[in-house]
């Protein structure tokens, strides 16, 4: 069973940080993730990869839908924004947001190996965005 270590943010219950418990030995990482730890079902999995270094991606909300942003590789920076607060985390391999819906974000990949895998809670629909900061 995979551990899920949840971290409060001033946005809780809006914004969640949690790490994955990752294994390490001689032959590698393993990150697992138990779709029953997570907060939600995922109903889609998509992932960003090859972003060049100090390149923004995101900029929009998800409005009904839920979304966990994973770092896999590399190092990225979450811009959050809601209920006319801004904060920034900052996401290394293992590491994860939970971000509910009207939660916007950006992300700043900050290495070259950067990669961000993402679940959330319901198919892709573009009248599911909105570019406005919450």
């Amino acid at each position: 069973m995979t551990r899920v270590t949840p971290h409060k943010t001033r946005f809780d219950p809006d914004v969640i940080r949690f790490e994955f418990e990752c294994v390490s030995d001689t032959r590698g990482n393993l990150c697992p993730i138990d779709f029953d730890q997570l907060p939600f079902k995922p109903a889609n999995i998509f992932f960003v990869f090859g972003v060049p270094p100090g390149t923004t991606r995101g900029g929009h909300a998800r409005l009904y839908s839920e979304q966990i942003l994973v770092c896999v590789s590399g190092i990225i920076r979450i811009g959050v924004r809601h209920s006319e607060r801004a904060e920034e985390y900052v996401l290394h391999v293992g590491q994860a947001i939970h971000l509910k819906p009207n939660v916007w974000s950006q992300q700043t990949y900050c290495t070259p190996d950067a990669q961000l895998l993402v679940l959330t809670s319901s198919k892709y629909d573009s009248a599911d965005y909105s570019t406005i900061p919450s």
